[in-house]
């Protein structure tokens, strides 16, 4: 696939390898792939389908789902039996996993507000949690948008993200929002005929989280230099704990590991280690520090009884300044070709 190919540094995981696909790319540095799924929907003429993928975020888990719902004012009864479906599946997410949807849902207020007769209780909309911004209202616009032209004026907010937040331990809030993809390429044209969503959010414990190292916020970031890192999926004759690891970088709720790649491990898998030292002789010395040592050891030969080594630790620098999450909504490629049967009333 090209993607895979030009988009080394992400995991490129697509809703379908024929024709018309979704996908959600993920950047390998920041996020542990776990696995990922593809439902596809019963009544769709579309292809359409539901694009799950599962991953760890500074070590919390986390839950990221994408669909196209089907197009066109006429299908909206396929349509809402897809989203309810899109909230079963993010309401069966284990009780400690945050869980983000987004995509081109088609969805009309109407749909939402008398049909569906709202979100569920533990499904809120990204938007609406932000206070409803004017500027990301409409995603589908056709006002400033003319890749699609129509005979008349249509504003409306297809795309749209959704959140269930984990009902214990590490809660995802959303931070803030703006639309993107809103210049024109050198062609004249626009990426798309809808506009994208760029979305931030922030990850926080829960005051009072039971954690091994008792991490909630306004805390100090624990300062363990070692550590022996807890074998999650292991045979029994294996070991419970491997290391111990040096800390290479850290935060307040996660540290990356010398030897063990870009990965971040929560510090509840995490258990300090004893400080790992040297002897002299395994460092290396500079052309003083080498002159010195051999003046010691000529005084020392004059007194055998002495003890000939010295000890030294090595030290880290101090942590590196804490880090927000960022999610990208890329702006969807496909055309809505159906909804050119859109009337003045539905604006």
């Amino acid at each position: 696939m090209i993607l895979k190919t030009v988009l080394k540094p992400y995991h490129v995981l697509p809703g379908g390898d024929e024709g018309y696909f979704t996908a959600i790319l993920l950047r390998k540095t920041r996020v542990q792939l776990l696995g990922f799924d593809i439902m596809n929907f019963p009544e769709t003429k579309m292809s359409r389908n539901l694009l799950t993928v599962n991953v760890l975020f500074a070590g919390y888990p986390l839950c990221l789902m994408t669909s196209h719902l089907e197009s066109m004012k006429n299908n909206f009864q396929v349509r809402v039996n897809q989203v309810l479906q899109v909230w079963k599946r993010m309401s069966e997410q284990p009780s400690d996993c945050n869980v983000i949807f987004g995509g081109d849902t088609n969805l009309r207020d109407n749909e939402v507000v008398k049909t569906l007769g709202g979100l569920p209780d533990e499904i809120r909309d990204v938007w609406e949690c932000l206070g409803m911004p004017e500027e990301c209202h409409y995603t589908w616009d056709l006002t400033t948008n003319d890749n699609k032209v129509l005979p008349f004026p249509a504003r409306l907010r297809f795309d749209r993200l959704f959140l269930r937040q984990a009902w214990e331990g590490s809660k995802v809030t959303p931070a803030g929002m703006t639309l993107v993809g809103m210049e024109r390429l050198h062609c004249g044209r626009f990426t798309s005929d809808h506009w994208g969503i760029f979305c931030t959010f922030n990850m926080e414990p829960r005051i009072g989280e039971a954690r091994e190292f008792g991490i909630i916020p306004g805390r100090p970031v624990p300062t363990a230099e070692w550590v022996h890192l807890k074998v999650i999926k292991r045979k029994w004759s294996e070991p419970r704990w491997t290391g111990p690891w040096k800390v290479r970088e850290r935060t307040e709720h996660a540290i990356r590991l010398e030897g063990k790649g870009e990965a971040w491990y929560h510090w509840s898998q995490c258990a300090e280690a004893l400080a790992q030292s040297r002897s002299l002789g395994a460092l290396p010395e500079s052309k003083d520090q080498a002159s010195n040592h051999t003046q010691e050891k000529r005084e020392r030969r004059s007194a055998p009884g002495e003890d000939k080594f010295i000890t030294a630790t090595i030290e880290k620098p101090g942590p590196p300044p804490a880090y927000q999450m960022p999610l990208l909504g890329a702006p969807d490629q496909d055309s809505d070709e159906g909804d050119q049967d859109l009337e003045d009333d539905d604006v």
